[in-house]
């Protein structure tokens, strides 16, 4: 009986053991009742975080791995445990459901700050990282003008129209040194990406593309491979400071991106000194193109039809806004950069890769591209008569029918932005699975062709919500044959007339989410002011 330990020392284990599955039911993450789950990631602290990481440094993408799993669970709905000590992700991969959310349950979901989290230490101040309130909106309103009609027209459009000059003249630099082998072109296509954005942000030229033309044009020749089936290495100049600035910054996001800590691996990316002499001098850079745009949009001769840039506009606007409102302009407070900062990073982002995509595509696709091509020439046969090439204003308000189907079937397959990430606001439903408020929904963009060859029956009409059960023919289907091959035909119908037209709503795609938290770059991507000049 001696060796017996006693009422205190039982008392103190008992306590121990409590607060210790307290302290582990805490960091666990608890699943969403009744929504299909790994079983073996649930009440655990990494979840399905170490399979997810492990898919990535394997395939590059995760994307994909979150629709492998969906086909595992036999579910158009489930939950990831991606976030350890974090609440469980739901992933949608009904289209139309996530359209629904996106548009017509507004008061019932808002933007998640989980993608925010991803600029917090870059545009801390961007409208991306805020709700839909009315401070959102009035700041969204310093760069809405970007995508009207007229600033794309006129001014976003000559722009893109010189930068792809300068990539067709660096091709043909590139092509010549060639002497009929193949050369790298993906950071070409970056470059260009950056020089676009930069002169609709800034109307001036930051001159990545024609600064290695420059280089390129004082070489007679490069070393060439002996076998003519392999590229060429060609040579390439230092890029000017004001575009390394900005791509690292943007780099920096990357990691951030596929990292269960978010913030954490973005603070790491922040602490090198390459990092913070790139934000110093991108800082410069704004506040010179802001006091250049003040210089010019502020005197009394200024109008609208002087506006030549997104920075022009922005000064404008803020000015009309700020007497009309009876209070001081606010061209250079923090918000306003980081909206220009911001108009910056995601351009470049998704213009470099849905272009990319693009040019792998055509390539691949010699059939369509001949289909494209005849169809530009077809459009522009005046124009290359009488010019040899199409003009800047022909080129801006070109209607083809053939290429507004290429691009939207590229950006249906190029996956530039994956999804919208939206938060519930209350207590809700979707397809007929209970949301606890504040749970993270990934409304996937394209569901990376599992929305078309999905193992598992479509949910009954039953479980959608009323505006969902309303929109059910707004939007065609796929032919589940071929879905994941390029067919820029798939987007184009009969009208009533017989002629051929494009259907933007042949069949669900959103690239660039919908509703108020859509992307609104989404009006006229800068490729279709672009692929007509090859």
């Amino acid at each position: 009986m001696d060796n017996l330990p006693s009422m205190s020392t039982l008392v103190i284990g008992a306590a121990v053991l409590a607060i210790g599955y307290l302290i582990h039911q805490s960091l666990v993450q608890q699943p969403i009742p009744g929504i299909p789950h790994n079983k073996s990631s649930a009440y655990t602290i990494l979840g399905d975080a170490l399979g997810m990481l492990g898919h990535f440094r394997k395939h590059k993408s995760v994307w994909d791995w979150a629709s492998i799993q969906a086909g595992n669970l036999n579910s158009p709905m489930i939950q990831l445990f991606i976030r350890p000590f974090g609440k469980p992700i739901v992933f949608l991969f009904d289209i139309r459901e996530g359209q629904d959310i996106q548009t017509k349950r507004t008061n019932e979901f808002d933007r998640s700050k989980f993608f925010g989290d991803l600029f917090a230490g870059t545009i801390p101040n961007h409208t991306i990282r805020m709700q839909t309130d009315e401070k959102f909106k009035k700041q969204r309103r310093l760069l809405m003008d970007t995508m009207s009609n007229r600033f794309l027209t006129e001014v976003a459009g000559p722009h893109v129209v010189k930068t792809s000059q300068d990539v067709v003249e660096l091709w043909v630099e590139k092509a010549r040194l060639a002497n009929g082998h193949a050369f790298e072109a993906l950071e070409d296509i970056a470059h260009f990406a950056m020089d676009g954005i930069w002169a609709i942000a800034f109307g001036s030229e930051i001159g990545t593309l024609n600064t290695h033309s420059s280089f390129l044009k004082r070489l007679d020749e490069v070393e060439l491979p002996s076998d003519l089936d392999s590229p060429v290495v060609i040579p390439a100049p230092t890029v000017p400071a004001d575009y390394e600035a900005l791509i690292t910054i943007t780099k920096a996001i990357q990691p951030a991106a596929v990292s269960p800590f978010p913030l954490l691996a973005h603070w790491w990316e922040r602490q090198s000194t390459k990092y913070r002499k790139a934000v110093a001098h991108k800082n410069r850079l704004v506040q010179e193109r802001i006091q250049d745009a003040k210089d010019r949009m502020l005197k009394s001769t200024a109008t609208e039809a002087s506006i030549n840039s997104g920075v022009d506009n922005l000064v404008y606007r803020e000015k009309q806004a700020a007497d009309r409102e009876g209070r001081e302009p606010e061209y250079d407070s923090p918000n306003a950069k980081d909206e220009l900062t911001g108009f910056m990073i995601a351009g470049n982002d998704t213009s470099a890769a849905t272009f990319s995509w693009i040019v792998k595509f055509l390539a691949d696709s010699p059939h369509y591209q001949d289909k494209l091509r005849a169809a530009i020439n077809d459009y522009f046969v005046g124009d290359l008569a009488k010019n040899g090439r199409p003009t800047t204003q022909a080129l801006v308000k070109a209607q083809i029918t053939y290429l507004d189907a290429a691009v939207e079937e590229s950006l249906r397959l190029a996956h530039t932005t994956p999804g919208a990430l939206r938060k519930s606001l209350v207590d809700t439903q979707v397809l007929g699975y209970h949301i606890p408020a504040g749970t993270d929904v990934f409304c996937m963009s394209n569901s990376f062709g599992v929305d078309v060859v999905s193992p598992w029956a479509p949910p009954e009409e039953s479980t959608r919500s009323k505006t969902s059960q309303e929109s059910k023919n707004r939007t065609g289907s796929w032919n589940p044959d071929g879905i994941m091959d390029w067919v820029p035909d798939r987007w184009l119908k009969q009208d009533e007339k017989g002629r051929t037209v494009f259907d933007f709503h042949a069949g669900p795609s959103t690239p660039f989410g919908l509703g108020p938290r859509g992307c609104f770059g989404k009006s006229r991507p800068p490729c279709i002011l672009v692929i007509p000049q090859y």
